[in-house]
């Protein structure tokens, strides 16, 4: 019996030791398998930039009198086409009418006054009678001056898109009282690209422009300015950046939103035409882009070299979400046809003088596609 323990306590010192040295060896002598170095992809493409933005018209202009008046004639309304030079609204212009009829007699008068001047009349004499009636002439094109602006006329032609003014009632001067805008033509304007992002940004470069009013359908676009000076959306310092978006055949309306990504890796090849983007397996590739809250990110198309499985572009939302960096102290509102002020503020739950504070406004008078900060 004796003997039987002393063999399995043998056995047991035996299985200690080659355990203890099967350990050690594999800590302290056995070689290290080599770490495959892993393939890098695409780590040097830049990132995709998104932001959001809305629909304007090209080119666009709010009118307004160079002088107060009583409004005599509203000659257009919404919606309806007007050529260059074709006349708007005009005011009352007895007064100004009567200022004119005053220094045209006057100037009659200064002419009959150099008449009357005798033949040996001396040179100070003659120079007198000549100054009057050049200070008379001057009257006289003031008045007419002052006369002609009591009309507004079209600057361009396009649609009136908004009439703030009736028969009757008193314009200020330089309040702007229609809005006419070239709606053949539409571009895109950003709303929140970030200080570090326009950094990467160059005129010319191409623009993928996804409007979820259009079923997020996706069109093409490329940069046409960058502006050098500094906005302020929702607290952040932003820039804001023009698209011209081809989309004639598109029943596009202004201040719909879109949904805007560049690849700053790409630029626009002279001579390159605009039209509808690319299907997905035509898209070039983009980059990866840092995730924003409550926006999708578009994922690379894998390369030649590349073992990963092609991913699809997620869809964006149909409402937008501010970027998480951003504090909601400020928002931006694009006036829709038939607001007004008081129905705004009523949306944003504040007041109608704190809207009037924020945008620096002395009138209540608003024009459809205006943009007011909301407090």
């Amino acid at each position: 019996m004796k003997a039987l323990m002393k063999i399995l306590g043998g056995v047991a010192v035996v299985a200690i030791l080659v355990s203890a040295g099967w350990w050690g060896y594999q800590t302290y002598l056995a070689p290290v398998p080599s770490t495959p170095t892993p393939t890098r992809i695409a780590e040097d493409a830049a990132a995709v930039i998104s932001a959001e933005g809305r629909v304007v018209p090209v080119r666009d202009a709010q009118l307004a009198f160079q002088t107060g008046g009583v409004v005599s004639d509203v000659l257009v309304e919404e919606g309806d086409v007007v050529e260059a030079g074709d006349l708007l609204v005009t005011l009352d212009t007895a007064e100004r009418q009567a200022a004119v009829d005053q220094a045209l007699a006057a100037l009659d008068a200064a002419r009959a006054q150099r008449d009357l001047l005798p033949d040996e009349a001396e040179d100070a004499q003659e120079d007198l009678a000549d100054a009057q009636i050049a200070q008379a002439e001057a009257a006289l094109a003031l008045a007419r001056a002052t006369l002609a602006q009591a009309e507004l006329t079209a600057p361009f032609a396009g649609t009136i898109t908004a009439v703030a003014l009736e028969l009757g009632e008193v314009a200020a001067p330089g309040v702007p009282v229609v809005v006419v805008a070239d709606l053949t033509s539409w571009r895109v304007e950003t709303l929140d690209l970030s200080e570090e992002d326009v950094l990467a940004l160059r005129v010319g470069q191409r623009v993928e422009v996804r409007l979820p009013a259009l079923e997020d359908e996706v069109f093409r676009g490329r940069i046409a300015r960058i502006d050098l000076g500094a906005s302020q959306y929702q607290g952040n310092v932003t820039y804001n950046v023009q698209i011209d978006l081809d989309a004639a055949d598109a029943p596009l309306s202004w201040g719909m939103t879109a949904f805007v990504d560049v690849d700053p890796a790409q630029a626009l090849a002279p001579g390159e035409a605009l039209g509808a983007a690319p299907t997905a397996s035509q898209r070039p590739a983009m980059a990866t882009s840092t995730p924003v809250a409550g926006r999708p990110t578009a994922t690379a198309q894998p390369t030649a070299t590349s073992t990963q499985p092609p991913s699809t572009a997620t869809e964006r939302p149909a409402t937008s979400t501010p970027r998480s960096t951003m504090t909601p102290t400020q928002r931006v509102h694009v006036v829709a046809r038939g607001e007004n002020l008081s129905r705004i503020a009523e949306q944003y739950e504040v007041t109608v003088n704190a809207i009037l504070q924020a945008n620096g406004l002395t009138s209540t008078t608003i024009v459809t596609g205006q943009r007011l900060i909301i407090p």
